[in-house]
């Protein structure tokens, strides 16, 4: 089978498939639709094209779900913490008899105007500043993913467990493959 993208042969090897549909778009992407039977399947050479064969596309899908469950943490952590101090000891606790940053909090610290590198000088402004991200609920975008359509997951509501605090809202799960972090993968040109 000729493949524009690579410019030459790429070998399918398949037994005991229904279906193989490949699509080259202009962004040199590849899908592949695997039917299976209970067979054996195989892409050869690996290394050009591996999504999901070796795990790549479960790869994705736990990293937009961890980013989902960051977010709604920090939504549930930020709505049932009212006392910005303890928020604050939370994100920089004491270690050590120190207080200190983490490097990674520099970035927002300085986009939010604070140019202080011991949390121990911030007032209690910049402290609440530094602290909350003030998420609103409704405007939450970033939904989970699976590897397969599920229309029950289309629509869910999470948080009704009993220890959420009745910190419901409604989202969805989208297939792996439609993603943001698929689509960044997508148009990547390299590592």
């Amino acid at each position: 089978m000729y493949s524009p993208v690579f410019g030459n042969q790429v070998k399918v090897q398949l037994l005991e498939l229904k279906e193989v549909q490949l699509v080259v778009n202009k962004f040199n992407q590849i899908v592949f639709k695997f039917f299976l039977k209970g067979g054996y399947s195989q892409v050869v050479p690996m290394e050009l094209f591996n999504l999901h064969l070796t795990g790549d596309l479960h790869a994705i899908s736990a990293a937009t779900n961890l980013i989902a469950a960051a977010v709604d943490t920090r939504w549930f952590h930020e709505s049932t913490i009212k006392d910005d101090n303890k928020l604050f000891n939370l994100l920089c606790p004491v270690v050590n008899e120190k207080r200190s940053f983490l490097k990674n909090m520099f970035p927002r610290l300085k986009k939010l105007g604070i140019d202080k590198e011991n949390p121990d000088d911030l007032t209690q402004e910049e402290k609440k500043k530094f602290s909350r991200l003030d998420i609103d609920p409704d405007t939450i975008s970033w939904n989970r993913v699976v590897d397969c359509n599920d229309r029950l997951l289309r629509g869910i509501i999470i948080g009704k467990g009993d220890e959420e605090k009745n910190r419901t809202r409604e989202t969805r799960y989208d297939i792996t493959v439609a993603s943001e972090i698929m689509a960044i993968l997508a148009l990547a040109n390299d590592v």
